[in-house]
């Protein structure tokens, strides 16, 4: 009868050992550099190579290190950590701080928006917006009563607040929008092309694709307005960094390139823009990437793909995360859906 009350024993204690375990599970993500996040009892901490914890399991969302630093989440507010763990700036935000150009647009409540530099230091202090843009060749958009316009890093406005609708700025242009109409301006807040279009995107490769209000099919237009590409498209969008963009014909999408030629056949349900050698394509509901053959370089397995930037891509799976460009998820929401 002893040995039996010690093997019941024993087993029990097994099995509150392996639910201690499960319990204190850690998942190492893929590593970012010298780092990687880690995941532990719906916490998530940083971790470096040699699986030392830089910081325990704290933050309850994340996104991934670019250019030695990475926005996090706890309680409710998003700051900005360094590699070592260090915060370089403080939760303060409701949305996530986006970085663009080495600013970082942070909401301090109350739609107070402001500017801080990679080191956390404030560049522009919190003013009153309804809506903030990131920066974008030295100026953010901005929505007041107003309207939309146009500051610059030194908090100024520097476009005044007369649009419906303001973009970012690529290649000196914008698209603004008026009514319901689409045009240009330049840096210096002066209509470049008239505002016509009922859609436009902006410029890439020293063109932008536009709805001609003439024919009401779409073209690629010039930094003069004047048409350059026309095809038979149903929608087209902007020009990617490597001088492809793309079309959609019969409901499927496919590329073009400069010359306006399909080097890429349609046949896709969705197809993004190329960035850093890859977009992003949906098929069956699921979701890859492709490079500029066309051929995957990572299999189609999500529901939704982003765009990548900086070496990253979101997605979303019943859950959001990035992957890297090997297509290995790098952060993650720990809450399915």
């Amino acid at each position: 009868m002893r040995k039996i009350w010690i093997l019941l024993i024993a087993m029990i204690g097994a099995s509150f050992a392996t639910q201690a375990c499960m319990e204190n599970k850690v998942e190492i993500w893929a590593y970012q550099g010298t780092v990687a996040y880690y995941h532990q009892d719906g916490k998530i901490g940083l971790i470096n190579k040699e699986k030392q914890r830089i910081t325990e399991p704290i933050f309850d969302e994340v996104c991934p290190f670019v250019d030695g630093i990475a926005q996090v989440r706890q309680e409710g507010l998003w700051g900005v950590i360094n590699a070592q763990g260090t915060w370089i700036v403080k939760p303060v935000s409701k949305p996530f701080i986006q970085f663009q150009e080495g600013y970082g647009r942070v909401e301090y409540g109350g739609h107070k928006y402001g500017f801080v530099d990679m080191q956390g230091k404030q560049v522009v202090a919190p003013q009153w917006y309804y809506d903030v843009q990131v920066v974008s060749e030295g100026l953010f958009g901005a929505l007041n009563e107003q309207g939309a316009g146009y500051m610059n890093m030194r908090g100024e406005v520097a476009i005044d607040f007369v649009w419906d609708r303001v973009s970012q700025f690529s290649e000196g242009l914008a698209f603004v929008e008026k009514d319901g109409k689409r045009g240009y301006i330049n840096k210096e807040g002066q209509v470049v092309i008239p505002v016509k279009y009922k859609v436009a995107n902006g410029f890439s490769n020293g063109l932008a694709s536009v709805l001609d209000p003439d024919t009401n099919r779409w073209v690629f237009i010039n930094s003069k307005g004047e048409i350059c590409l026309a095809g038979d498209w149903d929608a087209a969008e902007s020009f990617g960094d490597n001088g492809l963009a793309a079309v959609c014909v019969k409901d499927k999408w496919g590329y073009i390139d400069l010359q306006g030629k399909i080097v890429i056949k349609p046949q896709w349900e969705k197809a993004g823009r190329f960035s850093e050698g890859m977009a992003s394509v949906e098929k069956d509901d699921k979701a890859g990437f492709i490079d500029e053959k066309g051929r995957y370089v990572i299999k189609p397995k999500w529901r939704i793909a982003g765009t990548f930037v900086d070496g990253y891509a979101s997605v979303y799976n019943g859950w959001e995360g990035y992957i890297n460009t090997e297509g290995r998820i790098v952060c993650k929401t720990l809450d399915d859906e």
